[in-house]
């Protein structure tokens, strides 16, 4: 869109200097000139601008990633999990006086088996 102005411009100014004096031609080439120099600085201006913009973006960007990165760091501490617990004292062994007599649990068998035949006497 601006290129379609300019360039209407453009042609209305030439235009202009076909049917005017040589002064007036000179006046009208300089103030396109600085027209056309204006605009181009106020490009430029944009450029250098967005440029700008973009690196501290970038560089804000950075700084923003690695405080989060930090901070994720701190808080993967170990705060959050339980200490070990240390290890119990030995308890003192308490010795228990027994009185009854050791005896059999079950009784002893009083038949005598035959010998096994599944085996073989090797």
């Amino acid at each position: 869109m601006k290129a379609v102005s300019v360039c209407s411009l453009l042609a209305l100014m030439l235009c202009c200097l076909a049917c005017e004096s040589e002064e007036d031609k000179q006046r009208l080439e300089q103030l396109l000139i600085q027209t056309n120099v204006e605009q181009r600085l106020v490009e430029y201006q944009r450029l250098v601008e967005r440029n700008c913009r973009e690196k501290v973006l970038e560089a804000a960007t950075i700084i923003a990633d690695s405080l989060i990165i930090a901070e994720a760091r701190l808080l993967k501490d170990t705060l959050l999990k339980p200490f070990k617990p240390e290890r119990p004292e030995q308890p003192e062994l308490k010795r228990l006086e027994d009185t009854v007599p050791i005896r059999p649990f079950l009784p002893r068998p009083t038949t005598v088996l035959p010998p096994d035949t599944t085996k073989s006497g090797n």
